[in-house]
């Protein structure tokens, strides 16, 4: 287990800090090549700008008339930008978990991840990619997990209150396995890397809140290589466009 706490937060922080760099990046390249968008905020803004009927307009007020300053437009123009950008691609939000995991191999251990779910087809029809990281241990024996998974689910909204969900998870797995010896009155630790591709049922429900997030939980099972695995997650979801 110490193996899995250790090397985890490295890999987990790259993977941040490559969506981090994308959006950065991709955000303000995005906004430059979009002319068209740039002449219709000019267009929107000549329509609001006061005239002769709209006398109340031109006895313009501190309170009352008021211009952005231009850091407010051009962070206005970026989070824009930044919506079409994950839009364009069919993501609605990111989201994070964690949660414990149940095996019986070994004893009960822990995962956390992050995902980011993409419409298609239609609305009721997700296809959601993920980093999941997880972890366990029994007596001398550490077992962690690298996945990169992805789900497809059907769903089902109730009145734009909460929504439930279920399908399959296919994932690819690096799993390194220690354990404890003694060899020549000597204790030594053998390590034992393995590749794995495997399956698993998702279910779950997700609760919207009037924010731009919502919160969700969810369970996955399958039949591994290794053992039984039982995932039991929450987390929360950070919406692009709602």
């Amino acid at each position: 287990m110490k193996t899995f706490c250790n090397s985890v937060p490295k890999y987990f922080s790259a993977y941040i800090i490559v969506i981090v760099f994308v959006i950065t990046s991709a955000a303000p390249l995005y906004a430059e090549n979009s002319p068209a968008e740039n002449s219709s905020d000019e267009e929107s803004r000549a329509e609001n700008s006061p005239d002769e009927n709209s006398p109340s307009e031109n006895s313009c007020t501190e309170n009352s008339c008021t211009e952005n300053s231009p850091a407010e437009e051009k962070s206005t123009v970026i989070e824009e930008s930044i919506n079409k950008f994950f839009t364009k691609f069919g993501i609605n939000s990111i989201g994070l978990l964690t949660g414990v995991v149940i095996t019986d191999e070994f004893d009960a251990g822990f995962g956390f991840g992050a995902k980011i779910p993409r419409q298609i087809f239609s609305p009721s029809i997700e296809l959601t990619s993920s980093v999941y990281f997880w972890g366990a241990s029994k007596d001398s024996l550490d077992v962690s997990s690298i996945g990169i998974e992805e789900s497809l689910t059907l769903k089902k909204s109730f009145k734009k209150k909460f929504s439930v969900f279920a399908g399959i998870t296919l994932g690819y797995y690096f799993i390194t396995e220690k354990f404890d010896t003694i060899e020549r009155n000597s204790l030594k630790t053998i390590e034992h890397d393995n590749n794995t591709f495997e399956s698993y049922v998702v279910a779950g429900i997700k609760f919207f809140s009037k924010s731009n997030r919502s919160f969700f939980t969810q369970i996955k099972y399958g039949l591994t290589q290794d053992s039984k695995e039982l995932h039991v997650l929450a987390g929360i979801s950070f919406h692009i466009n709602q």
